[in-house]
């Protein structure tokens, strides 16, 4: 038994050499886990106190641990601001055990969306075919401000790594549901893919959260999706996702614009486009445009998001939306055609379009403006 305080605890990193080989040499055989099991048994137990705890996604702060060894597990006591529970890890993956995570609450660590810009970097070379599974049930999580609600993942060990039954996630704001796999697809690299549904009952609420400002207001959202990303669960990222998303959003409005066509050259701010593909305007629109319905589809690959279909229907006109961005140049080729309630069909095409609400921006300066628009077929933004 020991006591003892630290300044920095990666627990990573003493992932890494737990698993690792014990050295040539060395009595016994197998994983330095194991070793330790084989020469000490039951006779490890302490309590840590730690400055910086450190765990992949999760917030760093203080906290104190209690540990101890037995039954070829160890019994991890957290106790911190960001991770409260008890955490078990069984030594020998071969005994068909899994990781059991059991926490009072859970703070991840929300990267912010502003430095999307930044390159992304490699995908983990983690092969899961020698991760240990894991089931976690996570009662309070959160994601950076935003309340995740209760939390639960099941997986289980396959040929190719990991089956992932289940992920549950439901809380005030959102419902996830999911499954999907890990798996080893080459001599060096792995893949995660992931197949369910998203609906959020406060969209407005759910997007401020995740560091994005909308600017687009609904009541509702639901989001269907089958993506695949190269690497881990933890290497999700857009510019690597391939797969599709189908959504709706219900009952919402987008701002309209002030007067002074001039404002439409915010639609082509690069900076700003990560925000444009999350529909924020705020800048071109000043009051609101009503929609009942935001429909649509996209498919990824390789950094490229295509618009399949996109559908803006409303009082006054339905906008239809197709077109390519490429996620990762900052760059996208968009047509967009607006079918007014009342009069003709304006197709607007741009190189540089604004996505949907560039559509919208079209139909409301015809009235802004004085009808400025009246006759024209067709016209275009860059």
């Amino acid at each position: 038994s020991w006591t003892g305080r630290v300044d920095r605890l990666d627990v990573d990193g003493w992932r890494q050499l737990l698993t690792s080989s014990v050295p040539r040499g060395s009595t016994g055989g197998g994983s330095v886990a194991q070793w330790i099991d084989q020469n000490f048994g039951s006779r490890i137990s302490g309590d840590l106190e730690v400055d910086t705890l450190e765990v992949p996604g999760v917030a760093s702060a203080a906290a104190d641990l209690e540990m101890r060894f037995t039954e070829s597990q160890w019994i991890v006591s957290v106790q911190g601001s960001s991770i409260r529970g008890e955490i078990l890890l069984p030594v020998d993956k071969q005994s068909g055990r899994s990781i059991v995570v059991d926490l009072e609450h859970l703070y991840l660590v929300a990267d912010d969306p502003e430095l999307e810009a930044d390159p992304i970097s490699a995908p983990s070379q983690s092969d899961p075919r020698e991760v240990t599974p894991l089931t976690l049930l996570v009662r309070s999580l959160y994601w950076g401000d935003l309340v995740l609600g209760t939390a639960r993942l099941e997986t289980h060990a396959t040929n190719e790594g990991w089956e992932i039954e289940l992920v549950d996630i439901d809380g005030p704001d959102l419902r996830l549901q999911a499954r999907g796999d890990w798996s080893q697809v080459s001599e060096e690299l792995s893949r995660s893919r992931m197949q369910g549904r998203l609906s959020s009952r406060n969209f407005n609420r759910l997007i401020r959260a995740t560091g994005y400002q909308a600017g687009l207001q609904a009541g509702q959202a639901t989001v269907d999706f089958d993506l695949a990303w190269p690497g881990a669960l933890l290497d999700f990222s857009l510019l690597r996702l391939n797969g599709s998303l189908d959504f709706t959003l219900r009952s919402g409005n987008i701002p309209q614009a002030s007067a002074g066509a001039g404002r439409l050259l915010g639609l082509v701010s690069f900076s700003a486009l990560p925000r444009r593909l999350m529909l924020d305007f705020r800048d071109v629109f000043s009051s609101g445009f009503q929609f009942d319905t935001v429909d649509g589809r996209f498919s990824l690959a390789e950094g490229q998001a295509t618009a399949e279909r996109v559908e803006i229907a409303s009082t006054a006109a339905r906008i239809n939306l197709t077109g390519t961005t490429d996620m990762i140049a900052r760059t996208y080729d968009q047509s967009v055609v607006i079918e007014p309630v009342l009069g003709s069909t304006l197709p607007v095409i741009g190189g540089l379009a604004g996505g949907p609400v560039g559509a919208a921006a079209g139909f409301l300066l015809q009235s802004i403006l004085g009808q400025p628009l009246k006759g024209v077929s067709q016209a275009s933004y860059a």
